[in-house]
């Protein structure tokens, strides 16, 4: 018991001696990304571009927008393929859920 004990010390410390410092990532880019589409949509809230608004409950099927420099290029964005600017609390799988307007 006492060999595993010591074996295991041996290997902790030999696999902590092969970390590397790794150096915190930037996210300028994508930084700016966010808070493009934080201005069209409240800070919770995805911009999606939605086909069938259910009472603002559902809505599907769901894309990305193109565009969400502005809320007027969003609801440009989303008016080219046909459907209409939403901001959803919950994007999921292709839906979004509790939606509102920008």
């Amino acid at each position: 018991m006492k060999s595993f004990a010591i074996l295991t010390t041996l290997v902790t410390f030999a696999s902590a001696g092969a970390l590397k410092v790794r150096q915190p990532a930037t996210f300028n880019g994508d930084i700016a990304l966010l808070n493009k589409r934080a201005s069209v949509c409240p800070a919770l809230d995805t911009p999606l571009c939605c086909q069938l608004d259910v009472e603002g409950i559902i809505d599907t099927p769901c894309e990305s927008p193109d565009d969400t420099s502005s809320v007027s290029a969003f609801e440009a964005s989303c008016a080219e393929t046909g459907y209409t600017a939403e901001c959803c609390t919950l994007p999921l799988a292709g839906d979004g859920l509790l939606c509102t307007a920008p």
